[in-house]
């Protein structure tokens, strides 16, 4: 089954609307069933509910299984125009996620698959021709989707998306059966599920986790839209108020932030291939450059003298990052970039007015930006993504995962009126804003973007993070005796004890937080920095960027300590790395294998090195998360009073809308039951435990 779907004002779903619904039985055959014509005006006779009617009668049937490729895209639509064929689906398969499963590396379009699996080639070029030719960028189709393609091109492109399914689904199918869990970690169990080759881990870790996803692409968060439109004005004028500062400051009246040639040269000076873009008496830092552009990266002090002529300097906000630590124009441009990268990702985006009088007080039509995105019912829904290597879950239109936190700190003090004053507030980056507000010290109008979401009435968000989820795979996966008595002691501090071995440090471990901060956060730093896979120079970088001096040599120092305290850590890197050339992937405890393809360059041998160590670890908290989310769609029907709703997965948590009387039972009972209990990390024997905290708006009066 597949469907087309367009729209007059935004095609995403909830406004969207079907054009038509296509199905296929066997290979060759394939019907169409139009619902609307070109511009979605009615089209079946005689009426739409007939033809629902109808192909409810043809898919309802006992022992029927649907089969899609990226069916939970459609399957909202179906079910809100009464076809419900989520059961079917749950029997059936999805050709995108297996194929991806096993060629994560390659295209995941039904295109691409009909190309590698079928005779039928480039069916799409068609719809392809005449969008192009009718100027469908990104934002148009945003908008219309496939509501005006004209019924001749898009039917027969409609018919084939569903015949390359049916070719493909038992092939696929058969690939992941052949496919053996091992021989790195081998068959398991899930309660009395055995998980024995790739088909049982898709059934139950990639197929099963539909149901909370989709339930999460349909519910939605709800927005508090003033306060968003509040803060779309006030980053507005900072980003004017720095802009304008700026340029006088550096005396050069047509800086460009966002050109990277004006910054380059503001930065390290004229470029040969440019010419002199700034004028005469315009500043020029003239600082060395740090690294270049590409991936991956190389040190610039590293590169010999005709490298750096082929090799442009990077300008990338790490780089940023390193050069304020030490220059302040070089701040200065970092904020002002900072605030424009949240106006443009999350804020502003284009707003058009019906009409251009100045006098005319309707509001205007936001078409980007999270404003653009409220549906009518003020909530934003998501679109989340399973194509991932690792099964970590991407957000997208919009992305709600990526909204800033760990800089919330540096726009508090962009949006103080007085920031020397506000640093020596004690908690000053996590405290209440309304309490800086009454000081004084903060921008009455200024909220963090992530408080713009809210439960909604007599409800609350729960939020449960997985507690040090990477050290703790991290340990079990070592198998490193030493780790896992240090994490699993909360009388222990793993940072502040490595701060006090790498910096001989002159106090106890329990001393560090107060007496030695930054060298805490430094050794963490280090200790994540592990986990990824980076080297002394690269953790430098992430240290500087935080404002914290750190020498390479201190930086190996730390690892060095890091490896002779922990040497089960050192021994699963070495396998890791070994594994990129024999046998070429690596894998999770659950069986979710990353491939490694031959390569002379030695710039990616390291990279894919680093991806085989972190890998792993990553994935592993990846799809215990999975299992969680499935566990909590699930166990509302031991107690349906419940009635909480999945709302996000945010990398290692999971945020629920819950009912103000069901919080207790949720927090106390269900989360540590769905999430910790019920998800037993295969081969290695633990199981991560929670942190729960409740908001009523999200990340906003938090109660432990």
């Amino acid at each position: 089954v597949d469907t087309e779907w367009g729209g007059l004002d935004g095609c995403e779903y909830p406004k969207g609307q079907l054009r038509c619904i296509q199905f296929s039985h066997k290979p060759g055959m394939s019907v169409c069933v139009v619902l609307r014509k070109e511009g979605l005006e009615p089209a079946f006779a005689p009426n739409i509910q007939t033809a629902i009617d109808m192909l409810n009668k043809l898919f309802k049937r006992p022992g029927v299984e649907v089969a899609g490729h990226n069916l939970r895209s459609d399957l909202k639509f179906l079910v809100k125009e009464g076809l419900d064929i989520t059961d079917e689906f749950m029997r059936g398969f999805d050709t995108m996620l297996a194929h991806h499963l096993l060629y994560p590396t390659e295209l995941q379009g039904l295109e691409n698959l009909s190309i590698k699996f079928t005779d039928l080639g480039r069916y799409d070029r068609s719809v392809a021709d005449w969008l192009s030719e009718n100027k469908y960028n990104k934002e148009v189709m945003a908008k219309y989707g496939y509501a005006n393609i004209p019924g001749p091109i898009l039917y027969p492109y409609a018919c084939a998306d569903t015949d390359v399914v049916i070719r493909c689904w038992h092939s696929l199918e058969s690939a992941l059966k052949d496919h053996k869990l091992g021989p790195m970690f081998g068959p398991y169990k899930i309660g009395n599920i055995p998980i024995n080759n790739m088909y049982d881990f898709y059934r139950k870790f990639v197929h099963a986790v539909h149901l909370p996803l989709q339930e999460i692409e349909t519910t939605g968060i709800m927005v508090d839209k003033d306060r968003l439109q509040s803060l779309s004005k006030l980053f507005s004028a900072k980003r004017d108020e720095l802009i304008t500062a700026f340029r006088a400051e550096i005396k050069w009246s047509d800086f460009n932030f966002r050109s990277v040639d004006h910054v380059r040269e503001l930065l390290f000076g004229e470029q040969k291939d440019k010419g002199k873009l700034r004028p005469d008496g315009a500043v020029c830092l003239n600082v060395t450059p740090l690294k270049t552009t590409g991936k991956p990266a190389k040190d610039w002090d590293k590169l010999s003298d005709k490298e750096k002529e082929t090799n442009s300097p990077s300008t990338d906000s790490e780089s940023l990052q390193i050069l304020a630590a030490d220059n302040e124009l070089a701040r200065k441009l970092l904020e002002l970039r900072f605030v424009d990268q949240i106006l443009k990702n999350f804020l502003k985006g284009k707003a058009v007015a019906d009409d251009k009088d100045e006098n005319d007080e309707k509001e205007p039509e936001y078409i980007s930006g999270l404003i653009g995105c409220i549906d009518d019912d003020s909530c934003i829904r998501t679109s989340i993504s399973q194509l991932t290597d690792t099964g970590r879950y991407r957000s997208s239109r919009p992305n709600l995962q990526n909204l800033p936190k760990k800089q919330e700190a540096s726009l508090r003090k962009l949006f103080s009126p007085n920031p020397e004053e506000l640093v020596k507030v004690d908690g000053w980056a996590g405290i209440d804003g309304d309490i800086l507000k009454q000081k004084g010290l903060l921008h009455p109008d200024y909220f963090s973007l992530r408080s713009c979401f809210m439960a909604r009435p007599g409800h609350v968000f729960v939020e449960a993070d997985y507690v040090s989820a990477e050290l703790f795979v991290l340990a079990y996966i070592s198998k490193d005796a030493e780790l896992i008595s240090i994490l699993k002691d909360k009388t222990r501090d793993i940072h502040s004890e490595q701060a006090v071995k790498g910096f001989n440090l002159d106090c106890s471990p329990k001393e560090v937080k107060k007496k030695y901060p930054n060298f805490r956060t430094s050794a963490k730093n280090v200790i994540y920095g592990i986990i990824y896979g980076r080297g002394a120079a690269a953790l430098v970088r992430e240290s500087k960027k935080a404002n914290i001096p750190l020498t390479e040599e201190q930086a190996q120092n730390q690892i060095d300590t890091f490896f002779a305290s922990f040497p089960g850590v050192k021994e699963y890197m070495n396998k890791c790395k070994k594994a990129v050339y024999d046998p070429g992937y690596v894998e999770t405890p659950f069986g979710r294998r990353r491939w490694f393809y031959p390569t002379s360059d030695y710039s990616i041998k390291g990279a894919q090195e680093r991806q085989a160590i972190n890998m792993p670890i990553q994935g592993t908290v990846a799809e215990a998360l999975s299992l969680a989310l499935t566990n909590l769609y699930y166990y509302r029907q031991l107690e349906p009073n419940l009635e909480y709703k999945i709302i996000l997965p945010i990398h290692d948590a999971i945020m629920l809308e819950v009912p103000e009387r069901c919080v207790e039972r949720v927090k106390d009972h269900v989360l540590p039951m769905c999430m910790s209990r019920m998800v037993p990390i295969p081969h290695l024997n633990f199981k991560l435990e929670i942190d729960v905290s409740v908001a009523t708006r999200w990340s906003e009066d938090k109660e432990d």
